[in-house]
């Protein structure tokens, strides 16, 4: 989808600033421009997708992987969230599409009594694209205390997304940058998945993929502002500095030789972090 041209200047503007505003000199000078969110967390209890979208957030399209969350581990969660004395404002379930994880219904149980029991006024959503059979079936199942947020894709609906693998750190401009800022993503949310907790969940896809290893191991309390993790993981993120929407995969140099080289690893399987 070609963008406007009014789009493209607002999408050159925001760049602009963006590679102004967190450039390592203004950053002395002014500060962070993001922080996390310790109060909501994304959890990514799969990464395996039956729509499979150009620019994946996930890289469910783009890297595939049969690397499931276990009802053990969301246990955990739920340990060190109440260890911790977190009161979660927001718990959402992602994916991938979290309809095909073989134990959907015990994470939701889990996650559904530690809501009744500590945090009766927490919601918890389910993201799902609503595509398929299989899916249609799941999702008529799911507890009326969890509420689904249906996008209702296709694999021919061709949405729109982020360039999310057009690596900042592969321009010219981003060898100025800052990455400890972050982007506008961690102030939402903050994210977990199989391999342990990041500032937000797209870090986790990156980990994932580039094989970094780096997650958190135990729920990060909440003076520990992970500004090590988005060095490391924002400089392949085009969130950090991209302001528009595109349907056609979008690739940097990182991107495609991380691309390559996890797509001849063996197949993932379920890992336990900590």
């Amino acid at each position: 989808m070609a963008l406007s041209h009014t789009s493209r200047l607002a999408a050159f503007a925001w760049g602009l600033y963006r590679s102004l505003r967190t450039s390592r000199g203004l950053t002395r000078m002014m500060g962070y421009t993001g922080s996390v969110n310790h109060y909501k967390i994304e959890i990514d209890i799969l990464h395996r997708c039956n729509v499979l979208c150009c620019n994946c957030s996930r890289s469910c399209a783009q890297a595939p992987a049969e690397l499931l969350m276990t009802p053990d581990q969301i246990r955990g969660f739920v340990d060190e969230s109440l260890a911790s004395g977190r009161q979660w404002k927001k718990i959402k379930i992602c994916g991938g599409e979290p309809a095909l994880h073989p134990q959907l219904f015990e994470i939701l149980e889990i996650l559904c009594q530690y809501r009744e029991r500590h945090l009766p006024d927490t919601p918890i959503e389910m993201d799902s694209a609503g595509y398929g059979g299989q899916v249609k079936k799941v999702l008529s199942r799911i507890p009326s205390g969890v509420n689904i947020v249906n996008s209702r894709k296709t694999p021919v609906s061709r949405p729109l997304f982020v360039p999310v693998n057009d690596a900042p750190v592969d321009s010219l401009s981003g060898r100025h940058l800052d990455f400890r800022n972050g982007c506008f993503i961690p102030q939402y949310t903050m994210g977990l998945n199989a391999n342990g907790y990041y500032p937000c969940i797209v870090a986790g896809a990156i980990d994932r993929v580039f094989g970094l290893d780096m997650a958190r191991k135990n729920l990060p309390p909440i003076d520990d502002e992970m500004r090590d993790l988005m060095n490391e993981f924002c400089p392949f993120c085009g969130c950090f500095r991209h302001f528009y929407l595109t349907d056609k995969q979008t690739s940097s140099i990182s991107w495609h030789r991380a691309f390559t080289s996890y797509n001849r690893r063996p197949p993932e399987m379920t890992r336990v972090y900590g």
